[in-house]
């Protein structure tokens, strides 16, 4: 009988206390389901304003970006960040409470950047929707016409800041970046741009682009990453379309310039380009000033290697017609020189109706300190 006793309290015991433990366990998901479930989320209405036409002269225009907290828990916002110190974010410090609403002021300095702009300001905050980005843009205007300077390239509706785009010298198998910086002048419609051939020593990430209203546009262009590159000055045109809105096309050009040099593989550090490299010395500015004649006009250049390797003259170029230049001069031993001869030709300025020249004559060598140097020329008639 007292066994009986005994199991059945035992057993009551281990039921109470099973029980305990699921309640307990209950509680405990309860309470972590309550936490998951508070969380702030930051709501915007908009994420973009449009300032229109900004005036330079006026200072800056300032936007605001409301928003409220659609959560179950307070709002905080840790930071506020711009990818430009022309723009001026300004929020609140304090916590928003769930149901609450309040604004993010950002201002815009027009002063010496006209022309259109992008940009985007970042906020960061315990809202379960992450990192949010707001964007602003518009045009800025400016009375003495410096976006016409910055943009001076015309094709179809497309504005751009150059016909020419050089590159600084790259080491042949390795890549360098540059971006076509140029936007779309049609204050209402979109426009697209279609890149119909490039030069064959660059790459690009896409061949068709799509500009809204008053947008600027960036091409990233890319020398090619390869060893098989010649060292020299590389010239070559990109062509390029440019479609309106109303299906009309303008095409155009642009002309793209890369200086490959060598890789310079040879040379592990610094004491090593110091003294086991050549060295080229040379005059770089001839200025013959006011030539009455006609006649071709001769200037002989010194180059001299004053380095402890034979010197190598890789390539020479110019892009001035009225300059005549070899396209190369043998080697030059350590110590030793040669004569490099350019012929101006004051014929070739007057039947282009200039006045003058003042013009680079671009010598690439295997000098690793300065691979690349340009000399000067200067002529009037």
């Amino acid at each position: 009988m007292m066994n009986r006793f005994f199991y059945g309290t035992i057993k009551q015991s281990y039921l109470i206390l099973v029980a305990l433990l699921l309640i307990t366990s209950v509680n405990k998901t309860n309470h972590s389901l309550m936490a998951q479930s508070a969380s702030a989320v930051m709501t915007f209405k908009d994420s973009t304003y449009n300032f229109g036409d900004v005036a330079e002269e006026r200072g800056s225009v300032v936007c605001n970006f409301g928003f409220k907290n659609t959560g179950n828990a307070p709002l905080v916002i840790s930071r506020v960040t711009s990818d430009c110190g022309c723009t001026s974010p300004d929020w609140p410090r304090e916590a928003i409470a769930p149901g609450e609403s309040s604004v993010i002021k950002v201002a815009y300095n027009p002063l010496g950047r006209p022309g259109p702009f992008i940009k985007r300001v970042y906020i960061y905050s315990n809202s379960q929707n992450g990192m949010k980005a707001l964007t602003i843009k518009g045009d800025v205007s400016t009375t003495s016409n410096h976006a016409g300077l910055m943009y001076p390239l015309v094709v179809g509706p497309l504005r751009l800041t150059d016909q020419k785009f050089i590159f600084p010298p790259v080491k042949r198998g390795s890549t360098h970046t540059m971006r076509i910086k140029s936007y779309n002048s049609d204050k209402s419609h979109p426009i697209k741009v279609h890149i119909l051939h490039t030069p064959s020593f660059i790459t690009l990430d896409k061949t068709e682009y799509e500009v809204g209203p008053i947008e600027p546009l960036e091409i990233p262009i890319h020398i090619l990453k390869n060893k098989a590159l010649s060292i020299k000055m590389h010239n070559e045109p990109l062509y390029f379309e440019v479609e309106n809105y109303s299906g009309t096309k303008s095409k155009g050009n642009i002309i793209i310039v890369a200086p490959i040099v060598d890789d310079f593989a040879e040379y592990k550090s610094m004491e090593d380009i110091l003294n086991g490299s050549p060295k080229l010395a040379l005059n770089t500015y001839y200025d013959l000033g006011k030539v009455t004649s006609l006649n071709p006009q001769k200037i002989d250049i010194e180059i001299k290697n004053e380095g402890k390797k034979t010197l190598k003259i890789e390539d020479i170029s110019c892009e001035n017609p009225a300059i005549k230049h070899p396209r190369k001069i043998g080697p030059i031993k350590p110590g030793q020189s040669k004569t490099l001869t350019l012929e101006v030709l004051p014929q070739v300025i007057k039947e282009k109706g200039w006045k003058g020249i003042s013009s680079n004559v671009n010598i690439i060598c295997n000098d690793p300190s300065a691979p690349l140097r340009k000399v000067k020329v200067k002529i009037n008639i």
